[in-house]
């Protein structure tokens, strides 16, 4: 029988790709199901049925500057984000926390692809943390900040920008 299940991915693909979606899956221990379901159940090509693509964490067209804050799988929403604004030549930079070079995602293609001076990763495993106070400290007016990753590390970034004095607007963050 179908079963339903509403989890939320985040499209890693190039968004004027829609001939298919791509997505990436953390195995997580105690999943609610979805990364269980995925890891252990899905075969290669079993069929899914999907709804229309929604954007719970678009970035804001009005803005300057992207600033982008990533821990660990809180990579993925920011791939497909970075190829819009690539592809519309706003500036931007990603700051990518991730434990191990060798557990991080994607970051090596990344920085192929825009640069290691707009795409600056920080390991866990070396003591390199990102130091969020010095980059937000340096933004000029009209810059937005993004942040997606644990819930510790969007706290932390978020109240950091209000303590600054980021106007509300210009914070984004997805879990």
């Amino acid at each position: 029988g179908k079963t339903l299940r509403r989890n939320p991915y985040s499209l890693m693909s190039c968004p004027t790709d829609t001939s298919g979606y791509e997505i990436s899956v953390l195995r997580v221990e105690n999943s609610r199901g979805g990364s269980a379901f995925l890891h252990e159940k899905l075969k290669q090509g079993d069929t899914l049925t999907v709804s229309q693509p929604v954007n719970l964490f678009s970035y804001d067209h009005r803005a300057k500057k992207h600033v982008m804050m990533a821990g660990g799988i809180g990579i993925t929403p920011f791939i497909a984000m970075m190829d819009q604004m690539e592809r519309e030549g706003k500036a931007f930079e990603l700051h990518y926390a991730v434990r191990t070079r060798t557990h991080g995602a994607y970051w090596k293609e990344l920085q192929q692809r825009y640069g290691a001076h707009r795409v600056k990763i920080y390991c866990d495993e070396e003591k390199l943390f990102i130091p969020t106070e010095a980059i937000l400290e340096r933004q000029h007016l009209g810059t937005h900040l993004y942040v997606c990753g644990p819930a510790g590390m969007i706290n932390a970034v978020l109240g950091k920008a209000r303590e600054l004095g980021w106007p509300r607007p210009h914070l984004h963050s997805e879990e």
